[in-house]
């Protein structure tokens, strides 16, 4: 896989490559548009609605704590979601622009604080959001240094809100690399917002190994479906090379729920599929982790 990748990186670049570039990044930036940036959650059964938060953008070169986009009440503090970071660069035919969210907590008045764990793993959760959005930069800066600016390279990263109410605060971030080819990413952040902290997808379950290996045997079959319905379709499994093949969860995966309760698994593009797949996305039924979800 690690070889495609560097034969379609390698794959000479026309003139016209960087007007290509701009266009892959408006076209990513519309297909998000296109998805409904209001998510519901079902949780053992029970539909919980989810408030969108009105996202702007506000930019911040320096750093410093941004505007608040959105405040809602919760047990005595105001989770307010705001864009820490704007991190933008042009350069010759290099471009970036990178939003990074930061989750602020404060109090409401009524006499609710955190106490020093919720305030540690808050911080923690920003720290990995942070991470996450600065090894594109890194990536990208390294780059225009080594390649002195020659060449083309694109990088757009901007997040949504998926849910913000009572207890759960998700944050989605989609990022686009473009270069001879792009690469899409997708990465979900579940707080949970009585302790602070980022919930992976293994800690839903009560028994983690039992369910994910149903969801992911769930995947396999939808591959293998979508695979006989459509030879377009192409996914790293039942191949010559079981190195390649989806092997299952490991747990890690982003996610997040629909309005009908179901899990949405996402993969970044190469994780599950060749590079023209694209990021994909599955759709699990309840029937299948449902009976493995703590109460």
């Amino acid at each position: 896989m690690e070889q495609w990748r560097e034969e379609y990186n390698e794959i000479p670049v026309p003139e016209e490559a960087r007007l290509r570039m701009q266009q892959g990044i408006r076209k990513a930036k519309g297909e998000r548009r296109k998805r409904s940036a209001v998510s519901w959650f079902r949780n053992t059964g029970t539909v919980m609605a989810a408030s969108l938060a009105l996202l702007l953008v506000v930019v911040n070169t320096n750093q410093a704590a941004a505007e608040t986009l959105e405040q809602i009440p919760v047990l005595g503090t105001i989770t307010r979601v705001v864009t820490f970071r704007d991190y933008e660069s042009r350069e010759h035919n290099f471009e970036a622009k990178v939003q990074v969210p930061k989750v602020q907590v404060e109090t409401d008045g009524s006499g609710g604080t955190l106490n020093q764990e919720q305030q540690k793993n808050y911080e923690l959760t920003n720290e990995q959001i942070e991470a996450y959005a600065q090894k594109f930069i890194a990536d990208y800066e390294e780059a225009l240094q080594s390649w002195k600016g020659e060449g083309n390279y694109g990088l757009d990263s901007s997040y949504s809100v998926l849910r913000d109410d009572g207890q759960y605060l998700s944050i989605r971030i989609d990022t686009t690399v473009v270069m001879a080819g792009g690469t899409q990413y997708v990465k979900v952040y579940n707080i949970d917002k009585a302790t602070g902290a980022a919930i992976p997808l293994s800690s839903l379950f009560s028994d983690s190994q039992a369910a994910l290996a149903a969801v992911g045997e769930n995947i396999k079959e939808q591959m293998r479906a979508q695979m006989k319905q459509d030879d377009k379709i192409s996914y790293f499994l039942d191949t010559e090379y079981p190195e390649l093949n989806f092997q299952g969860m490991t747990g890690e995966e982003s996610y997040s729920f629909n309005e009908n309760g179901e899990l949405m698994i996402f993969f970044n593009e190469y994780d599950v599929a060749p590079g023209y797949m694209g990021a994909v996305t599955f759709t699990i039924p309840q029937t299948v982790f449902s009976g493995y979800l703590n109460n």
